[in-house]
């Protein structure tokens, strides 16, 4: 099946894709792809789930009583309010998320994009999520 493919298209690369299905090396390439803009567009749509749930999660945390670890903020809170404070900064986090999504070098992207939702899950997501339970369970 493979000199038959390779005679048709004289100088295509051909390679396997499953037993049977020959796939010429420019559909591979478009197949990988189509895999890594997918990968990157679930990497941006994790990241602007995570901004959604810090904002909530510090909102909510703080009308609960629980202090803002980030001394920024805490003054920002103070000077403009919780609300406005928030609205900003999770503002201004999904624009740059967009802006390296779109503007940062291809090779660059995927890693950015997944370092940023490592950073955001170790920093907010666990500790909100470990401070939230906390007070669920004052409750229980």
């Amino acid at each position: 099946m493979e000199s038959v493919a390779k005679r048709c298209n004289p100088g295509m690369e051909v390679l396997e894709a499953a037993p049977g299905v020959v796939v010429s090396g420019s559909d591979a390439l478009a197949a990988v792809s189509q895999e890594r803009n997918t990968l990157l567009r679930r990497l941006l749509i994790l990241n602007v789930l995570l901004q959604i749930f810090d904002g909530v999660a510090t909102y909510a945390g703080l009308q609960q009583g629980l202090r803002e670890a980030n001394p920024l903020l805490r003054s920002a809170f103070h000077h403009w309010g919780i609300v406005p404070t928030l609205l900003v900064v999770k503002a201004s986090a999904y624009g740059l998320l967009v802006f390296v999504y779109r503007v940062a070098r291809e090779q660059l992207v995927l890693p950015a994009l997944a370092a940023l939702a490592a950073v955001y899950s170790v920093c907010s997501l666990i500790p909100w999520l470990g401070m939230l339970l906390r007070v669920l369970l004052r409750y229980l």
